[in-house]
């Protein structure tokens, strides 16, 4: 089928037009298929299960055209942040550039300036992960009306212990809402295939063949055994081996002169270490040849501790690419292998989801390393077949140059003929079991009940059984006992209340947990933390959080310095336990269970010790110096905990009792998932990840921390800190940034700001009698003193005395403050508040002040990037300070400690 008949099926020429530069004019025979048998461009669903570099990808964009020719939205998810960022990137260039100009919205957990659009459904194109998709829905599952198609990428995640339950329950909330999008689930394996496709209604198309062939086989002394994938037919190929040399250099050779044929090569090692080890080896073979520009070795010292040996590396043509790299480093390294710069590139399964690389050969060792579950040091452990397929399915990729339609190998090593024979007969031989897919994860049945509660899919018990009922996942089966039983747990756990007539809502806890995808023992955790909490400290609570299950693959395990423990000592003032239990007194088990054996005390003292000077800005390499620990192992480790601390900041907050913790927890989750600090987070979202921590920091040690500034300056102001095209690029993002906010900023906060700009910026007007000297004391323009009368809160402005609402009051009051502690009296929308609602509140509270007059208008200034400030000088504002420090509200008391400790009175400033 000619790419051109896809105008048939209501597809524009201008999507044709976008794609023939990256496309042939052909359809593949089963991509054709699914157009006109299943409808994909129309109303139809479907299920893909195909191999590695069939062409999943390019039908994913048919797809999504189809939706778009009709102006319906489409949602694409995927595992990985990386995968999400690729597709963004791809998306953005095939369908935001002009002449289409969709919008096309990305949100990650570091990536959230589009959270706003996303839930008012201000987009075309949205590009996100599981767990973000998931919690959307919960919180607002009518945004299914808007959506007409959802793509899941690597669907088979369902198989994954930790993150297969979002992802089930993603189908479960897809099957049972009222509105129904259509579906297109994109596997090269999936566990109960046909089971989902009843499930959710969209026929499975399995495709066997490749577009570009693969063989997959066994390495020994030269003899490269192999099995077609399309032909299934055996066949011998001789490889270049020399003999002759000592045997630990003989796979070196063989690697040296296929590069030297012209061949490009990736290498699966079991360890980040084997992948050093055998870098370095064959580095020390090549000559040097690839040329590093300005930019590329910038993006080498992003990661410090690396970035002398991955320079050497990679200037001899070789490369390395784990988890310990930098998110700047691992694209670097991708592309400088797509572009042929590296002949080989030694990699741990990180390379093994979904990156497109134009490798000929893919060499795979049969073992990995796994954490043990016990003490977390890593063991070796044979590969799943599924798994080596993976990695070998990285090999002669569809539509990309260096294969030049040659069958690509997947090649396992062996180190005799006993062994070479195990292999085959494990892997390869065509009378070999199948391999099973992974089984889907186990569902606990509180966390399935939770979310269908949440989302409102679930209002009485019986609604609960029934969808529990028709789900194929694991426990669904047994429908009226099991969620029976998760109702009373639930119930016990305080998130979800049954009244009398057995209608079933959430508690705001159970709504965060549901959102935040923790486990009921963990909800449990948190509210006997808070509640104990004597105090707040980050590294205690990055210490207790650490412990809890969803923290697992995120804990640093190699042992800490020896001197961690006396750093931990001077730091706190009392020993790890002590400290611990001083402060979670009335959780035995945060203190006792969670930390039962000397390994599990030196990694959660590692963790907290290392995020705590990551969040305070401590440099980069002297942190990898200090505990010998490179930045790209640190930063999964401080996204995993940011979340949590998130969490568990939204869980105190639910509560009176314990809201007074949920600012600085907040706080606390910023500062641990960047390593800055909040007043950068406008910053942080205007960038999108283009820069790396140190970067960041040094930015800001300039004073350039405002998007819109930054936005009108020349790529030459930041040349001692970026290559000029990185400069290029972050100017251009803080431009579109700039330009987003201000389209999103409501026409009266414009009209008011350029209003006040006009008439002088940061100075409210006063009456030319009222100016004097700034060294006399001005007499007030505004008075906070707070008493209350009822949900009343009384200032005075100009003389006049004004009766706010309590949330009026404290921002009011967080912006007087700020113009008295701060040098120019800006101060973030976040740092008054959590959340998305600040300008509802913000309008609000002007609103209130005109009562005043006229002139009151022009108090609140709205930069249009997130900061405020009010337009008054600090002489005319007054506090009556003893009596907001012993104001029942939280918010309103720290404030006015906050001016104490500065040393204020309740005279001007």
């Amino acid at each position: 089928m000619k790419l051109s008949r896809l105008t048939e099926y209501g597809i524009s020429e201008r999507f044709l037009a976008r794609w023939g530069a990256t496309t042939g004019a052909e359809l593949l025979d089963w991509q054709a298929d699914a157009v006109r048998a299943h409808d994909l461009c129309g109303r139809g669903s479907l299920i893909v299960v195909a191999p590695t570099s069939s062409g999943k990808t390019f039908l994913a964009e048919v797809a999504a055209a189809g939706s778009l020719a009709r102006r319906r939205r489409v949602v694409y998810v995927a595992p990985l942040k990386a995968l999400v960022a690729q597709k963004h990137e791809r998306w953005h260039e095939i369908f935001a550039l002009p002449p289409l100009g969709f919008r096309v919205a990305v949100s990650t957990r570091d990536r959230r300036g589009a959270d706003g659009r996303l839930r008012r459904g201000d987009f075309d194109i949205a590009v996100t992960v599981y767990e973000k998709f998931h919690a959307l829905l919960l919180s607002h599952l009518d945004l299914l009306s808007a959506i007409d198609l959802v793509i899941f990428d690597e669907p088979q995640l369902l198989g994954d212990a930790r993150r297969g339950p979002v992802v089930a329950s993603l189908c479960d909330v897809l099957a049972a809402a009222a509105h129904r999008p259509r579906v297109l689930l994109l596997a090269s394996h999936l566990p109960q295939a046909e089971a989902l496709s009843r499930y959710l209604r969209a026929p499975v198309l399995t495709v066997r063949r490749r577009p570009v062939e693969l063989r997959l086989g066994v390495l020994h002394e030269g003899r490269f055994r192999f099995r077609e994938h399309n032909s299934a037919e055996t066949g011998e190929e001789t490889l270049p081996w020399d003999s002759t040399l000592p045997e630990a250099e003989r796979p070196l050779a063989l690697l040296d002169a296929l590069a030297d044929r012209g061949e490009r090569i990736l290498v699966f090692c079991p360890s980040k270490s084997d992948c050093h080890r055998r870098a370095q080896a064959l580095a020390e073979r090549r000559v040097a040849a690839p040329v590093l520009t300005e930019e590329d070795r910038w993006a080498i010292r992003s990661g410090p501790s690396l970035a002398g040996p991955l320079a050497h590396w990679l200037e001899h043509g070789v490369g390395v690419h784990h988890a310990d790299l930098t998110p700047q480093q691992r694209t670097l390294v991708e592309q400088l292998f797509a572009r042929g710069q590296l002949a080989a590139l030694f990699c741990t399964g990180t390379l093994a989801w979904g990156v497109n690389l134009p490798a000929t050969a893919a060499f795979v060792d049969a073992e990995k390393y796994s954490g043990g579950p016990y003490t977390g040091h890593p063991v070796p452990t044979p590969l799943a077949r599924l798994e080596f397929e993976g990695m070998a399915g990285r090999a002669g990729r569809l539509g990309l140059s260096g294969n030049a339609g040659a069958p690509g190998r997947g090649v396992l090593w062996s180190h005799s003929e006993c062994e070479a024979e195990l292999l085959w007969q494990a892997y390869i031989a065509p009378d070999a079991s199948a391999p099973e897919p992974a089984p889907m994860a186990a569902f606990p049945p509180e966390r399935r009940l939770l979310d269908w509660v949440v989302c409102g899919l679930a209002r009485r018990l019986e609604d609960a059984a029934a969808i529990a009922a028709r789900s194929p996942f694991a426990g669904a089966a047994a429908a009226s006992s099991s969620v029976e039983g998760a109702l009373a747990r639930l119930a016990r756990a305080g998130l979800v209340i049954v009244d009398p007539e057995g209608y079933l809502s959430s508690t705001p806890r159970g709504a965060i947990a549901a959102t935040a995808g923790i486990g009921i023992e963990t909800a449990a955790a948190l509210t006997r933390a808070l509640d104990a909490a004597s105090d707040f400290d980050p590294a205690l609570w990055i210490a207790f959080l650490a412990t809890r299950p969803e923290a697992a693959e995120a804990r640093l395990t190699q042992p800490p310095p020896r001197e961690a423990a006396s750093v931990w000592l001077s730091r706190f003032g009392e020993d790890f336990l002590t400290a611990l239990g001083r402060r979670f007194a009335h959780d035995p088990a945060a203190v006792t269970g969670a930390f039962a054996t000397a390994a599990a005390q030196a990694r959660a003292m590692l963790t907290a010790l290392v995020l705590d000077d990551w969040m305070h800005g401590v440099d980069t390499r002297q942190i990898e110096q200090r505990y010998r620990l490179p930045v790209g192992r640190l930063e999964p480790v401080a996204d995993t905990l940011s979340w949590l601390l998130e969490t568990a900041g939204a869980w105190a907050q639910a509560t009176p009792a314990t809201a007074r913790f949920a600012r600085e927890l907040t706080r606390a989750a910023f500062r641990t998932r960047h390593g800055v600090p909040e007043s950068a987070a406008a910053l942080v979202d205007a960038l999108g990840g283009l820069l790396p921590r140190q970067t960041l920091l040094e930015l800001l040690g300039r004073g350039w921390d405002d998007p819109a500034a930054l936005a009108q300056r020349e790529a030459a102001d930041l040349a001692a800190l970026v290559p000029a095209p990185v400069a290029e690029r972050a100017i251009a993002r803080c431009r579109a940034w700039t330009q987003r906010q201000i389209a999103e900023t409501p026409a009266t906060e414009r009209g008011m700001r350029d209003a006040h700009s006009a008439a002088g910026r940061g100075e409210f007007h006063i009456p030319d009698s009222a100016n004097k000297r700034q060294e006399e004391v001005m007499s007030p323009i505004l008075q906070l003193d707070g008493a209350g009368h009822r949900a009343r809160m009384s200032v005075q402005l100009e003389g006049r005395t004004l009766m706010l609402r309590a949330k009026s009051f404290k921002y009011l009051l967080a912006l007087a403050a700020a113009r008295l502690l701060t040098r120019d009296g800006w101060i973030n929308k976040t740092e008054i508040e959590p959340g998305e609602n600040q300008i509802k509140y913000f309008y609000q509270l002007r609103r209130e002040l005109s009562a005043a007059g006229p002139r009151a208008d022009t108090l609140i200034e709205n930069d249009g990037c997130g900061h405020y400030r009010l337009t008054l000088p600090p002489q005319a504002i007054r506090f009556d300070l003893p009596r907001l420090a012993t104001h029942p509200d939280w918010d309103i008391r720290s404030r006015a400690e906050q001016l104490l400790q500065a040393g204020m009175t309740n005279k001007a400033a």
